[in-house]
């Protein structure tokens, strides 16, 4: 076997790479979970592929027979500089100005990324769900899991103060509908397990899985 074919791996890391900077990009501190959804994976290793399978063709057919690591390397960089390119097609009249009609493979791929990550979304959404609804403290009055938050976000290591000033913000927020809504309402615990799974949404959307686990810790 020659194992210089085993130099796609460097082709296939790189594009590999862009496909989960797409991911993480669109979903930030959920880009991991989303990695893991059936259309995440599928995303990002098909943009692995395509360089990858590119190396491998140019290697058997023996265009590639020296310095196979950077030619790697270069096919891995150079297919996403590819299928990032525009080409201008004409010059066309709109709103009373002109606009160049630009077209080109990044128009395929920008159709194909929107495609797969709503798709991740979609699946992400039931991921969300099953973790709040699993980790979310049980029998926790919501104004007293709001106080164990602010509490505990002195703890919190990573972008404390954006972080702070975006819990601050919706425990704010939450806590004057929260009183609004166990005024009008004959069961007082429905309202408080929905808002409670609410404010569980909020800080998992600004702190992650793991920062989740450290606010609402009563630990």
């Amino acid at each position: 076997m020659d194992w210089k074919y085993l130099y796609f791996l460097v082709s296939f890391s790189v594009g590999f790479l862009a496909g989960y900077q797409g991911l993480h990009d669109r979903f930030k501190k959920d880009s991991w979970t989303a990695l893991r959804t059936s259309q995440g994976l599928i995303y990002t290793l098909s943009r692995g592929f395509v360089p990858g399978v590119l190396f491998v063709f140019l290697y058997a057919t023996r265009f590639i027979s020296a310095n196979a690591v950077l030619w790697a390397l270069g096919l891995g960089a150079g297919s996403e500089t590819f299928l990032r390119t525009k080409f201008y097609i004409k010059e066309e009249q709109k709103d009373g100005g002109s606009i160049d009609l630009m077209k080109g493979p990044f128009d395929l791929l920008h159709w194909y990324q929107n495609l797969m990550l709503e798709e991740a979304a979609t699946s992400l959404t039931a991921s969300r769900k099953k973790f709040v609804k699993s980790n979310l403290p049980q029998d926790v009055h919501f104004l007293s899991l709001c106080e164990r938050v602010m509490e505990n976000l002195e703890a919190y290591p990573q972008d404390q103060q954006a972080i702070m000033q975006a819990i601050e913000a919706e425990v704010g927020k939450s806590r004057a509908k929260f009183n609004e809504a166990v005024a009008g309402e004959h069961d007082p615990d429905k309202v408080n397990k929905k808002y409670c799974e609410l404010l569980g949404y909020k800080v998992l959307n600004h702190a992650g899985k793991r920062g989740f686990k450290t606010l609402l810790s009563d630990e």
